[in-house]
């Protein structure tokens, strides 16, 4: 059944009755467990054992509900338009080129509507890293009560002439706009792809070179670590787009080195001692 509110042609979204409402199942159990305890003859024990298959199909319920809401949300959920750009320089004021990205608040102007909506909800947590980088945990659940989580972490984006709250605020929107873009499978596209992926930007054979050296030296294997900060998205250094999935795995990389230098440094003075 599609939204009457809905316009948009093409749009129409059916959903067999797999589950119901997490109210209607609570007045069904409620009801049973009413009905059992005004009985005399009631057992006990079998009484128990019903509550517990009852706790296990309301889970069932909740994981059918959210699945339910999470397949709503992606099929409303269009291609969102880079809107915004950076321009890049290096420490000498120099440029070194530009890129265009989808912004924070375009990606929930878009989301949380359809949150609302599908009775979902979406938060946020965050802990320090090792390097002084932070981890964040997005966790987007249902009000029947079943939720799913990822996690990311990168290095605090400390660029020219930011200080340590600003890279922290910085580094916040990045791990939010991934996280939130990985959770429910947000394609970005530039203002004139039509919908295609024909805009997209990936780095240049000396970035990747450059990326290899460094995952080498932090005793990384290509392969796995791109799983790790992308799932299915990036498979390889050539597939990584210009502009935040380059700076967050570089950065990330340079984290991963500059620990294990920290590391040896602290391991040869002991032994000296």
């Amino acid at each position: 059944m599609s939204d009457e509110s809905d316009d948009k042609p093409g749009r129409e979204i059916a959903v067999a009755p797999h589950a119901i409402s997490a109210a209607e199942m609570h007045r069904e159990v409620m009801g049973f467990v009413d009905r059992a305890l005004s009985d005399p003859n009631t057992d006990v024990a079998k009484l128990r054992a019903l509550l517990d298959m009852g706790r296990e199909v309301r889970a069932e319920n909740a994981v059918a509900l959210f699945n339910e809401a999470m397949f709503r949300v992606q099929a409303e959920l269009e291609p969102m338009v880079r809107s915004k750009r950076v321009d890049l320089v290096d420490k000498d004021g120099k440029s070194k080129g530009s890129y265009n990205f989808l912004p924070l608040e375009d990606i929930d102007e878009d989301v949380r509507p359809l949150l609302v909506k599908n009775s979902m909800w979406q938060n946020f947590t965050t802990e320090p890293r090792q390097d002084g980088g932070l981890i964040m945990t997005s966790v987007v659940g249902h009000t029947a009560g079943h939720s799913q989580s990822a996690k990311l972490g990168l290095p605090l984006d400390t660029g020219p002439g930011r200080n340590n709250l600003q890279a922290y605020g910085s580094t916040c929107s990045y791990l939010r706009r991934y996280l939130t873009e990985m959770q429910f499978n947000i394609v970005r596209k530039n203002a004139d792809d039509d919908g295609h992926a024909g805009g997209r930007r990936y780095i240049e054979a000396a970035q990747v070179d450059e990326l290899r050296q460094m995952a080498e030296r932090a005793g990384r294997q290509e392969a796995t670590f791109l799983a790790n900060m992308f799932g299915d998205a990036v498979r390889s250094f050539e597939e990584i787009e210009v502009g935040t999935g380059y700076l967050a795995v570089r950065g990330t990389l340079d984290g991963i080195i500059r620990q294990r230098a920290a590391r040896k440094t602290k391991a040869e003075g002991t032994a000296a001692e």
